[in-house]
């Protein structure tokens, strides 16, 4: 399991100073793409007055972290959740060989 790092809390707190009106609805362990990771649902007000629904993971694969994020207003989360959980399913990090001159 991963555990939520001062880099993932540090995420959090800036999140919060980004976005007016910022909560936290849900918070948790997931996977992306089989690999344990941490998310947040939350929500919003915009740049321009209007309600949005965010969601944000993070994991770690080997020395680096990987995160993925999206957000949308209320109206169409529930056309593009179906989307962004295969999305999270599929998350696929290729080997990367290391480049030798």
């Amino acid at each position: 399991m991963i555990n939520e790092t001062s880099n993932g809390r540090r995420t959090i707190r800036n999140l919060g100073k980004t976005f007016d009106s910022f909560k936290i609805l849900n918070r948790g362990v997931d996977s992306l793409g089989g690999n344990p990771s941490r998310f947040i649902t939350f929500s919003f007000i915009d740049d321009n007055g209007d309600q949005r629904l965010g969601s944000y993971s993070w994991t770690l694969i080997g020395d680096r972290a990987y995160e993925l994020g999206f957000s949308s207003s209320p109206q169409e989360s529930a056309t593009i959740s179906p989307i962004v959980k295969t999305m999270t399913a599929s998350f696929h990090v290729p080997e990367i060989e290391e480049f030798r001159p």
